[in-house]
């Protein structure tokens, strides 16, 4: 599959990027979804979005901090770079992880929402969000993969394409269509999560820890396949990404088992 679209939608009178684009609609479409669920959650839906909103700051420097410390040799020599975020790197962890902190700070000060149904509404509209965010990254030519041989391989030939500015050793190479992946497996995430809801209600957390067991398990696989990550900061062979999904895929793993000790010990006294 050839990819042949300019990274730009507009370069007059202003440049704007399809990236810029469908991050605002992930945003947009993110929030709205946030509010139509919030009900599900037994909280008030203007409640809800009212500290989604608030939060959005938190997610956006946890984006680019975390992008900046990824990338911290590149920013070291050329440090005056990390504040031109029009130019693009936002870390996907640092923006939920971002997100997410600030939005438990804000409720726990000001909003005072159940913090529980809170994080359990999140994983919906943010996966949805997530998997909006990576038709962006595709047609940037971003988060691009390892050269294959398989029949979905992608070639990006547009000479304004990221990877063909980044990694010219790849340009005309067919490579994984990383972003197209995650897509799939973000959306196919949510709409198991959502499918699951009415099931998971009863039980505090789950849904928040079935999503970080998932996304963790995603981001983990597929960072295998990206060649973006090769000249990035590494903890051994891991990724940042990488290691930050093993911590929070062993969070939730540890507090699954919790939660069904402490279960079963309450049906056994009962």
């Amino acid at each position: 599959m050839v990819i042949h679209i300019d990274p730009y939608l507009l370069r007059d009178p202003f440049l704007l990027q399809w990236y810029e684009v469908t991050l605002f609609i992930s945003l947009a479409v993110s929030l709205m979804l946030l509010w139509k669920l919030a009900a599900r959650y037994e909280l008030q839906p203007s409640r809800a979005l009212q500290l989604a909103l608030v939060a959005l700051p938190g997610g956006l420097i946890g984006a680019r901090l975390l992008h900046v410390i990824d990338s911290y040799s590149y920013y070291a020599a050329n440090p005056a770079l990390a504040l031109r975020v029009w130019d693009g790197g936002f870390a996907q962890y640092g923006m939920m992880l971002g997100w997410l902190g600030f939005a438990l700070v804000v409720n726990r000060f000001w909003v005072q929402l159940p913090a529980r149904r809170f994080l359990d509404l999140a994983p919906v509209p943010l996966l949805t969000g997530f998997a909006i965010g990576r038709m962006g990254c595709l047609l940037h030519g971003c988060c691009f993969g390892n050269a294959t041989s398989l029949p979905w391989g992608v070639t990006f030939t547009h000479p304004d394409s990221l990877i063909n500015r980044v990694a010219p050793e790849l340009e005309g190479v067919a490579v994984h269509p990383v972003p197209a992946y995650e897509m799939i497996l973000f959306a196919l995430l949510a709409a198991a999560l959502l499918y699951l809801q009415p099931r998971l209600r009863s039980v505090p957390y789950a849904s928040f820890m079935l999503f970080l067991l998932g996304h963790s398990v995603i981001r983990f696989g597929t960072s295998f396949l990206r060649h973006d990550y090769t000249d990035l900061q590494r903890v051994g062979w891991l990724t940042q990404a990488q290691v930050i999904a093993a911590c929070l895929f062993a969070a939730a793993v540890i507090w699954l088992i919790h939660y069904h000790t402490k279960a079963k010990a309450a049906r056994g006294t009962g």
